[in-house]
């Protein structure tokens, strides 16, 4: 079964590479790598919500943004992971790049399955 996420995770990575994260309060292990790819964000998302917040302030006017920001790719990594050597593992799906409203790029979990 697959569950889609949308949780801000801390990462320990080596040379970009995950190997460690934090989601809701456990630490999980990567075990292995099992694809990597670079993923257009919905970048048309951002858009919508800027021209929807525009028309309903009129005295605030969305933050500017770049195309290269606006269409810049998120990095996804999908993983094998688990709390404990004991504990069952899971195939997560993280993606690294810049989320909306931040300067710098983070780490969310987006989908889980088990």
């Amino acid at each position: 079964m697959t569950r889609r996420y949308a949780d801000q995770v801390e990462v320990k990575a080596v040379a970009g590479t995950p190997e460690l994260f934090l989601w809701r309060g456990r630490v999980y292990q990567v075990r292995a790598v099992l694809a990597h790819w670079a993923e257009a964000r919905p970048w048309w998302q951002e858009v919508g919500r800027s021209a929807a917040g525009a028309s309903a302030t009129a005295d605030r006017q969305p933050p500017e943004r770049s195309l290269a920001t606006l269409t810049a790719d998120w990095q996804v990594w999908r993983v094998e992971a688990g709390p404990g050597r004991l504990h069952r593992t899971g195939v997560f799906d993280l993606i690294v790049g810049r989320a909306e409203g931040s300067a710098e790029p983070g780490w969310t979990l987006i989908r889980v399955s088990d």
